[in-house]
């Protein structure tokens, strides 16, 4: 069984995040028993939340500048209408932001790189010139719409 505790001999704390910490207030749940279980075992230790150091924001990813880098890339207008209906469906859930989020950052895993990659490079040369452009020009995803959430 996988503890979601861990205990520090030399500081004397109990470390756990705040979520299982969350579980563990429900009297009777796995959580509250493994919690009292290590209280039992360790009657001095102080609790303190672990601090999940992994996990990247995106604070400034924004609906403008996700279409912005969509407009970077060889399809385009096929990824912009994608993202349109993945709005649409994701507004429906209540959660516009983060479920368009997630979709484009799995899209568009070389958007979390901190460079710019040889293969968006050649996706850049890829681009139709702005006569070939103009002539299968799609209309873009509004921006009022993309204002509305967030």
């Amino acid at each position: 069984m996988k503890s979601h505790i861990t205990y520090s001999f030399s500081d004397n704390t109990l470390s756990l995040t705040k979520s299982f910490y969350k579980k563990a207030c429900k009297v009777g749940s796995p959580e509250y028993k493994e919690l009292r279980s290590a209280l039992t075992e360790n009657p001095d230790a102080k609790i303190v939340f672990a601090e999940n150091t992994a996990k990247r924001t995106y604070a400034k990813l924004t609906f403008e500048r996700m279409v912005a880098y969509i407009k970077t890339q060889a399809n385009s207008e096929d990824n912009l209408r994608t993202m349109e209906r993945v709005m649409l469906i994701a507004d429906a859930k209540g959660a516009k932001y983060p479920l368009t989020k997630k979709w484009f950052l799995e899209t568009f895993p070389e958007y979390q790189e901190n460079s710019v990659s040889e293969s968006e490079r050649n996706n850049m040369d890829a681009k139709p010139s702005n006569s070939e452009h103009e002539q299968n020009k799609v209309e873009d995803v509004s921006i009022v719409s993309l204002n509305t959430a967030a």
